[in-house]
């Protein structure tokens, strides 16, 4: 990983995940970490994914992981779920802070023989926020925040469903 990863994770003992603006084809994922900072909680950050869409966490191989999440989680990585990353994410978030570094530092593209790519012509988008939202929402969600969100969630699977 990036000498700058490593740099925030040895500055920050609380900080589970570091990570920074990743260029995924032609778009800037990362957007929303809130500048110049270079750590938010983790529980802010999952907040903010659930809430406003803000991706911080891009993919297992642009981010540094601190070693020792990884080895108390069996397995580091949930079971049966095509998102699995990102659960994981939520998990050392849940317990651990985000640091970020403000540069573009990793480049993904989409990769038409990815195990997700046959799912994506279902425009999944909907339904994987409100799986999110359902599993994830009472840990770093209000109770009205909760219930609003998953409201909102259900209306666009609907409005997706009708078309």
């Amino acid at each position: 990983m990036c000498r700058t990863h490593v740099e925030v994770a040895e500055a920050n003992p609380t900080v589970g995940i570091v990570s920074s603006y990743q260029l995924f084809d032609n778009e800037i994922n990362g957007s929303g970490f809130p500048y110049p900072g270079t750590v938010v909680s983790g529980r802010e950050a999952c907040r903010r994914l659930l809430l406003h869409d803000y991706f911080f966490t891009g993919s297992p191989t642009s981010i540094l992981i601190r070693a020792d999440c990884v080895r108390r989680a069996r397995p580091f990585f949930p079971v049966g779920w095509v998102h699995a990353d990102t659960e994981a994410c939520f998990n050392v978030l849940a317990e651990h802070d985000l640091g970020f570094v403000h540069q573009v530092l990793t480049f993904s593209r989409k990769d038409n023989e990815s195990l997700s790519s046959p799912i994506n012509r279902f425009n999944p988008g909907p339904v994987r926020k409100f799986i999110f939202a359902k599993t994830y929402g009472p840990r770093f969600l209000s109770e009205s925040e909760y219930r609003e969100h998953l409201r909102q969630n259900l209306r666009s699977i609907w409005s997706v469903s009708r078309k």
